[in-house]
Order: C-alpha cells, then sequence, then structure tokens
C-alpha cells in the first residue's frame, strides 16, 4: 500500500499539523476543508488546526506533502506519522496506533482561545 505524511502550514507563521492519507494529499486537503466547513456547524468532530483555521482563514494554510511510504497497513503508516509530528513542531499529538488514535486523541490547544 502507498501512504503519504503530509503537513498543514500556516502561510504567514509557523502553525503546521502533521497528518497521513491513503488517498492522496490533494483529496485529503478538500476533505479537511469540507470536515473543516462541517465542524464550523457542529456536524464534525474537531481537529487541531481547525481552531487556527477558524483564527487565521482557512485560505492563509497550505497542504505540502512530506514523503510517500510504501506500507503494510494503516498503523505502519500511523507509525510515521508519529515519527514526524515528533520531529517537527506541530499543533497535534497523535499516537500512531489506530485504536488509541480513535479513543484517545490529544491534541495541543491553541492558546490564542
Amino acid at each position: 500500500m502507498i501512504g503519504h505524511i503530509y503537513r498543514i502550514i500556516h502561510l504567514e507563521s509557523d502553525i503546521q499539523y502533521v497528518g497521513s492519507t491513503f488517498n492522496g494529499p490533494r483529496k485529503r486537503w478538500q476533505q479537511h476543508k469540507k470536515h473543516y466547513r462541517e465542524w464550523l456547524s457542529d456536524k464534525h468532530r474537531g481537529m487541531a488546526i481547525y481552531q487556527y483555521f477558524h483564527q487565521h482563514g482557512i485560505d492563509t494554510f497550505k497542504l505540502i506533502l512530506i514523503k510517500t511510504y510504501e506500507v503494510e497497513d494503516r498503523t505502519h503508516l500511523e507509525a510515521y506519522e508519529k515519527l514526524w509530528i515528533n520531529k517537527l513542531n506541530c499543533v497535534n499529538k497523535n499516537n500512531p496506533f489506530r485504536i488509541t488514535k480513535l479513543y484517545n486523541k490529544q491534541y495541543f490547544l491553541c492558546p490564542e482561545i
């Protein structure tokens, strides 16, 4: 399987979010924008970056591909995601293993809000 690690960066500061996807960066960016709009209407759970989208405007953010990996499964991809989260100063903090990621996500909150 081919998986992608990406980061969403704010073009005017050092705010960044790291994520992973099997769908490809362009499709994942469209999903983030759709989910952000749903979050604004209380129809989707929030992600750490959404507070920053709201504060700075989603148009001031850009998704950048970090690296593409050949992986065995989602857990393998999420382990790479965790490595990048630990390497970069991000607004999110995820456990790389799916069961924990689903039920125990932890995020750094935006200090300005």
